[in-house]
């Protein structure tokens, strides 16, 4: 059995999910269809210059945007 590390209640915990996208755009391009009809989520794009950390969101998708992307609206 893999032992399973739990954070100590002090500790800020920050969970990340990277590439998860890749495939998806590479058959669909950057907000257009997938093959699963699921929308893009937002992404958040951290920069770090001199110490200093700048944060950016970018929009996801609706689920109106896929179906226009699919030609249903």
């Amino acid at each position: 059995r893999s032992p399973l590390y739990l954070p100590i209640e002090t500790d800020d915990l920050y969970i990340g999910f990277f590439s998860v996208g890749a495939y998806q755009e590479m058959l669909g391009g950057v907000k257009g269809s997938k093959h699963c009809v699921l929308p893009e989520a937002y992404e958040l794009i951290v920069e770090e210059e001199n110490g200093r950390f700048s944060f950016q969101i970018l929009p996801g998708q609706t689920p109106k945007d896929v179906l226009a992307n699919l030609g249903y609206t």
